[in-house]
C-alpha cells in the first residue's frame, strides 16, 4: 500500500501562511514554477549561514514553487503575471521583505508584476527583485570580456522556455546595450520547441555578437517529473539536433546560457551532448544564474553591514535551518527526490505541498 503523505489525507489542511522567525533581519522569498528555482534558494541560504556565522545577521529564506500550474513555459504572459501576483501577494502579506522572482519565464512580466505589486501595497515600498535583470548585466560584462581579449565576434547559445525565448528579452538586452538593431538570420520549429539565430552587428563594422536561441518545451517536466537520465539524454539529444540545422557545423560558443533555473540540473547531459556535437567547450563560460543570485545578496549585505545587529556570534549553523520550501502542488517527494540527487543542501529542507495562494 502506497504510504499518506502529508497532505493525502482529505482532512490534512496545509498552512494558510508564511511563517517567519521574528528574529530575521532579512526576510527573502524565492520563486519559481517549480523547483528549478530552489538551486538559487540553495545559493543564497549559503550566504544566509556564512553572514549569520561571522557577522550575526540573520537572513531566512523560504521559496514558493507553483507546481500546480507548471512547467510556465508555454503559458500566456497574463498568466505568468497572475500565477506569479498570486506568490507576490502572499508573500509580502506574510512578512517578506524582498521577493525574488527565481524563474526567467514570469521574469519577462516582471515590469506588469511589479506594476500590480504598487497597486496591492499602495504607498509600501515592496522590492520585487528579477532573475533576468542579475543575468543580463552578467552577459554584459562576459561580452565585454571577450572583446576586449580581441575577439571580433561573440557567439551565444541561449536554452530557455518558449515564453523566455518568444519574448526575445536577451537579445533585446544586449542589442539596447551596444547601441544596435538586432538581425533575424533564421527560425526553425521542431518537434518540441524552435530555434532561433540572431546576429547584432556591433558598431564599427565587421564584428557581431551572434546568437543562437533554443526554446525546449519537455526539459522541465522531465526535471520535475523526476525522468532518468538515459531519459533526459534522449530528449537532449533529440532536442539538440536543431543545432545542426540551424547554426554552422561545429560552430563552438563563448557563452551557453541556461536561462530557465531548471536547467543547470541537466548540465551534465547538456555538456556531454554538445562535445558529442563537435562544439568544443574548452573556453566556453556557463551562465548559472544561482552565482548572480549569491552575488546580489552579498551587494545587499554590504549596504546593511553599516549597522550590524547587537547580538552575541554563534558557530552554529544557521539558526533557521534550511528554507521551507512551499509547493502549490502535492509534489513533495519527487521534489525530495530531486534535492537528494542534485540539491544536497536543501535536503533537510520541510517540504510543504497543497500551499495555497488565493
Amino acid at each position: 500500500m502506497k504510504a499518506m503523505s502529508r497532505f493525502d489525507s482529505a482532512t490534512a489542511r496545509p498552512p494558510e501562511r508564511l511563517s517567519f522567525d521574528p528574529r530575521a533581519d532579512l526576510k527573502i522569498v524565492t520563486f519559481d514554477s517549480g523547483a528549478g528555482g530552489c538551486l538559487i534558494t540553495a545559493a543564497l541560504h549559503e550566504i544566509a549561514c556564512k553572514s549569520a556565522k561571522k557577522s550575526g545577521y540573520l537572513i531566512e529564506i523560504q521559496h514558493i514553487g507553483d507546481t500546480r500550474n507548471l512547467p510556465y513555459g508555454n503559458r500566456t504572459g497574463a498568466e505568468v503575471a497572475a500565477f506569479t501576483l498570486k506568490a507576490v501577494n502572499r508573500a509580502f502579506t506574510d512578512g517578506a521583505d524582498k521577493f525574488f522572482i527565481a524563474c526567467n519565464t514570469a521574469s519577462t512580466e516582471a515590469e506588469r508584476i511589479r506594476s500590480d505589486t504598487e497597486k496591492l501595497f499602495p504607498g509600501k515600498a515592496k522590492d520585487v527583485i528579477s532573475v533576468t535583470e542579475l543575468s543580463r548585466f552578467r552577459l554584459f560584462r562576459l561580452c565585454d570580456k571577450f572583446l576586449r581579449e580581441g575577439k571580433n565576434s561573440v557567439n551565444l547559445l541561449i536554452l530557455a522556455t518558449e515564453r523566455t525565448i518568444k519574448s526575445r528579452l536577451y537579445p533585446s538586452f544586449l542589442a539596447s546595450y551596444y547601441g544596435v538593431l538586432p538581425e533575424m538570420i533564421a527560425e526553425k520549429e521542431f518537434q518540441c520547441g524552435f530555434a532561433e539565430r540572431i546576429r547584432a552587428p556591433l558598431p564599427g563594422g565587421g564584428g557581431a555578437i551572434n546568437i543562437t536561441q533554443v526554446a525546449l518545451f519537455e526539459w522541465v517536466n522531465h526535471i520535475e517529473n523526476g525522468s532518468s537520465a538515459q531519459e533526459i539524454q534522449s530528449q537532449i539529444r533529440q532536442d539538440f539536433k536543431i543545432l545542426s540545422e540551424i547554426a554552422p557545423p561545429g560552430e563552438s560558443y563563448d557563452i551557453i546560457c541556461y536561462f530557465c533555473t531548471h536547467y543547470p540540473y541537466v548540465h551534465q547531459e547538456v555538456s556531454s551532448e554538445l562535445t558529442r556535437l563537435h562544439r568544443t567547450l574548452d573556453e566556453s563560460v556557463f551562465v548559472m544564474q544561482a552565482l548572480e543570485a549569491a552575488d546580489f545578496l552579498i551587494d545587499k549585505l554590504y549596504e546593511c553591514s553599516a549597522t550590524p545587529p547587537n547580538r552575541e556570534l554563534s558557530p552554529q549553523p544557521h539558526p533557521f535551518g534550511s528554507p521551507k520550501i512551499f509547493l502549490t502542488g502535492q509534489n513533495t517527494q519527487g521534489t525530495k527526490n530531486l534535492f537528494r540527487r542534485l540539491i544536497p543542501d536543501l535536503s533537510a529542507s520541510e517540504i510543504i505541498g497543497g500551499f495555497v495562494l488565493d
